[in-house]
C-alpha cells in the first residue's frame, strides 16, 4: 500500500506541470474545456459536449422529470426492464434488490458497480450495493453504462456501471410529500436547502417508511435523514455531506412450489423470527479545484459504517463493515495542432474491514482489506469527428482474511474508435478489459471454516454500436461479446469440487444485443421501447454450453407517456421477462422457469407547486417469481398494488 502511495503522488507530481504547462490564462471566461468524468449527460451548447460524446459507449440518461412522470418510488423501479438490466428480488423489499447487467446471474451484484455521485457503493463481501442508502426524492438524474468500464471506475464495472447523481443547492427550495398504498405502505418526505450569494450552500432531508409488504412476516420501517453542507468559490468548491440509515426488515423466506400452491404469501415455517436490521452511517467530503481554464482536480473522501444483526432459519448473526474511500483525479484537455486531446488520471485507493459471525456454523469471518489502483485514459482526435480513445489500469488487492494474507493483481486496458458519421449519426467500436478481485466471503468457507484463496476474475469486452437522433427519434443498437476467465461464482458440487462452494469457474462467454429507443410522437406525446437478448453460457468445463442460471435471454420494455389537460399527466409501461434457470443450476438440470408480462401505470395533476399522483403496478395481477433457487425454492412477488402520493414544491 506504501508503494502504492508513493507512485500515486509521484503520477500528480508529474501531471500537475503539465497542467500548469497547458493553462491558458483568461480571467473573463470561467467556463472549463474539460470533460466530465463522472458519466454526466452535458448541455448541447457546452464546449465539452462536443468531447465528451466520444469518450465512451453509448449512456442512458433518466432525468428527475421522467423519474417523476413514471411514478417510480425507488431505482429499482425506474431500472427494471432498461436495455442489459435485470432485476433480482428475494426480500420482499426494492431496497435489497440485486441488479444485474449484461448477463450476469447470482454474481450480478458483485459484477454491476453501482455509485452515488462518483462514489461506489460495493461492499468488501457479497451483499449487494443497499439502495436504501438512496432517496430518490433527491435525484437529479441516473445514467446507466451497460458496457465495461474497468479502466475508469475499476473493480466490478464488468457488466456495467450504473451512477446515481444526486441534487445540489442552487435556491431556496422546499418539498413536502406523503404517500399511502397497498399493504398499509405509508411514507412521508421533507426536504430544504438553498445557496446563498456568498458561496454557502445547505440541503437537509429527511424520509420515514413503513410497509408490510406482500407476504407475510415482511415488515419494513425504515428512515432516511441526511445533511450537506457546501461553499463554492470562484475556482471550486468544498462540500461535506452525512446520512444515517435505519433499515429494519422482516424475512418471509422462500416457499416450495407445494406452498407456493397453498398460500404464495404465507411465510416459510422456518423463517417466522427471521430478519434483518442494518445501521448505517455515511461521510463523504468532496472537493474541486480548477487549474486554469483547461484542467481540473477533483476528489471524494468518504466512510461507510454499517452494522447489522439478523436471524435466519433460527440462528442468529452479525456483521459490521467498515469502507473508506479516497478517489482523486485529474481531468482536462492538452490543445496541440489546434486539437484538444482530452486527458484523464486517477487513483482509488480503499481500506476495508469487515467482521461477520454467525451461530449456524459457529464460523467468523475477520478480513482486513487493503485496495488501490492507478488509470489513466487519452481521447485523441484523429481527423475531424474520428477520435480514439485508450486507456489502462493497475490495481492492487491485499486482504488479511482470517489471519491469512492473500494478494491479488490486475492491469487491463481499453481501446476505441468513436466516428460521428453524420450530424445525426454516431458509429462506434470498442475493446475494453475489467476485473473484480473475490469478495471476503467468497474465500472463507463457512461448512469448513478454512480459507480457500481464489484468483483475480479477469475479462474483456468487445462491442460494437450506434446512435440516430434527430428531432423526433433517438435510437442507440449495441452488439457485445464478452469473455470471462476465472469468473467467480457459487457452484454447486461437480468432479473436481465435493460440495457446493464460491469458486473460479471455467472460461465464461456472453453475447448480445441492446436495443433502446425515444420516439416522440407529439411535443404532448412520448413512446420508449427497450429490448435485450443476452446469449450467456459456459464455454467450456463440464457445463459447456450450458445456459447461465437466472438469466433470460429476452427482456423488454415499452412504456409511453402522454401530457393532456395542461396539468395531467399518464403513463403506462409493460415489462417482459423471458424464461430462466434457477439460481445453482448450472447443469440446467432444473425447471425452466416460465417468463412473464407485468403492466405498471401512473396518472398524476400538477396544479402550481402541488402535485398528485396515483401508480398502480402490476395490473393484471399477474402471479410471478422474483426469484428462485434450484430446485425447490421460491419468492412470489406482489401481485396488482397500488400507490397515492401528494406532494407540494415550495421554490
Amino acid at each position: 500500500m506504501k508503494r502504492l502511495l508513493t507512485f500515486y503522488i509521484v503520477l500528480l507530481t508529474l501531471l500537475l506541470p503539465v497542467a500548469q504547462a497547458t493553462t491558458v490564462s483568461n480571467t473573463q471566461n470561467n467556463n472549463l474545456v474539460i470533460p466530465s468524468v463522472v458519466m454526466r449527460a452535458q448541455k448541447p451548447s457546452q464546449p465539452q459536449s462536443q468531447l465528451q460524446q466520444f469518450t465512451s459507449s453509448h449512456v442512458t440518461v433518466i432525468t428527475a422529470q421522467q423519474i417523476k412522470h413514471s411514478g417510480a418510488t425507488d431505482v429499482s423501479q425506474v431500472l427494471n426492464g432498461l436495455a442489459g438490466v435485470q432485476l433480482y428480488e428475494l426480500n420482499g423489499d426494492n431496497d435489497q434488490a440485486t441488479i444485474g447487467m449484461r448477463g450476469f446471474g447470482e454474481n450480478a451484484a458483485a459484477n454491476t458497480l453501482i455509485m452515488v455521485n462518483g462514489q461506489r457503493l460495493s461492499n468488501p463481501d457479497m451483499s449487494a450495493p443497499d439502495l436504501s442508502t438512496i432517496n430518490l426524492k433527491d435525484v437529479t438524474q441516473i445514467e446507466v453504462l451497460p458496457a465495461s468500464a474497468g479502466v475508469l471506475y475499476g473493480d466490478q464495472a464488468v457488466g456495467g456501471v450504473i451512477n446515481i447523481v444526486t441534487r445540489q443547492p442552487e435556491k431556496l427550495t422546499a418539498n413536502a410529500t406523503a404517500s399511502y398504498g397497498s399493504y398499509n405502505q405509508a411514507s412521508g418526505y421533507a426536504s430544504v436547502s438553498d445557496r446563498f450569494k456568498n458561496g454557502l450552500n445547505y440541503q437537509l432531508s429527511g424520509q420515514v417508511r413503513h410497509n408490510d409488504n406482500y407476504r407475510d412476516h415482511n415488515r419494513l420501517n425504515a428512515d432516511n435523514l441526511a445533511a450537506r453542507i457546501g461553499y463554492e468559490y470562484a475556482t471550486g468548491q468544498v462540500y461535506f455531506q452525512y446520512q444515517y440509515i435505519k433499515h429494519n426488515l422482516d424475512l418471509p423466506g422462500a416457499l416450495t412450489i407445494q406452498q407456493v400452491d397453498q398460500d404464495r404469501q404465507q411465510v416459510s415455517p422456518f423463517s417466522r423470527d427471521d430478519f434483518m436490521d442494518t445501521d448505517t452511517n455515511n461521510y463523504f467530503l468532496g472537493f474541486r479545484q480548477n487549474l486554469g481554464d483547461y484542467w481540473r482536480l477533483t476528489g471524494e473522501l468518504s466512510q461507510r459504517n454499517v452494522h447489522g444483526d439478523s436471524e435466519m432459519s433460527g440462528f442468529p448473526s452479525s456483521q459490521r463493515r467498515a469502507v473508506t474511500l479516497f478517489t482523486p483525479r485529474l481531468v482536462g484537455v492538452i490543445p496541440v495542432a489546434n486539437r484538444n486531446i482530452a486527458v484523464t488520471a486517477g487513483s482509488d485507493l480503499e481500506n476495508d474491514h469487515y467482521e461477520f459471525d454467525t451461530s449456524a456454523t459457529g464460523d467468523s469471518v475477520n478480513d482486513h482489506r487493503r485496495m488501490g489502483g492507478l488509470y489513466g485514459q487519452v481521447n485523441v482526435p484523429i481527423i475531424t469527428n474520428l477520435h480514439a480513445t485508450l486507456g489502462g489500469r493497475g490495481a492492487l488487492d491485499y486482504t488479511r482474511l482470517n489471519g491469512q494474507g492473500i494478494r491479488n493483481s490486475a492491469l487491463i486496458s481499453e481501446q476505441g474508435l468513436a466516428w460521428q458519421a453524420l450530424p445525426t449519426t454516431k458509429l462506434f467500436v470498442r475493446r475494453s478489459g475489467s476485473f473484480r478481485f473475490p469478495k471476503a466471503d467468497e474465500q472463507n468457507n463457512f461448512f469448513t471454516g478454512s480459507v480457500t484463496p481464489l484468483k483475480t476474475q479477469t475479462g474483456v469486452s468487445y462491442e460494437t454500436g450506434a446512435n440516430f437522433s434527430n428531432r423526433l427519434v433517438n435510437f442507440n443498437a449495441n452488439i457485445y461479446q464478452i469473455d470471462l476467465d476465472n469468473e467467480i461464482a457459487f457452484a454447486p458440487p461437480d468432479n473436481g469440487e465435493p460440495r457446493a462452494t464460491n469458486r473460479n469457474l471455467d472460461p465464461t462467454r456472453r453475447r448480445g444485443i441492446l436495443l433502446d429507443g425515444v420516439y416522440h410522437v407529439t411535443s404532448h406525446w412520448q413512446v420508449n421501447a427497450d429490448y435485450s437478448y443476452v446469449d450467456g453460457k459456459f464455454s467450456s468445463g463440464p457445463n459447456a454450453g450450458k445456459r447461465i442460471p437466472l438469466v433470460a435471454r429476452n427482456s423488454a420494455r415499452v412504456a409511453t407517456g402522454y401530457h393532456f389537460f395542461s396539468h395531467w399527466y399518464a403513463y403506462v409501461e409493460a415489462i417482459v421477462n423471458g424464461n430462466h434457470y434457477g439460481s445453482g443450476d448450472d447443469s440446467n438440470q432444473g425447471r425452466l422457469l416460465g417468463g412473464y408480462t407485468v403492466y405498471n401505470a401512473n396518472l398524476a395533476y400538477q396544479y402550481r407547486g402541488w402535485r398528485f399522483s396515483g401508480r398502480m403496478n402490476n395490473i393484471t395481477g399477474k402471479q410471478y417469481y422474483a426469484y428462485y433457487i434450484f430446485p425447490n425454492a421460491y419468492y412470489p412477488a406482489p401481485e396488482r398494488n397500488f400507490l397515492l402520493t401528494l406532494s407540494y414544491d415550495f421554490t
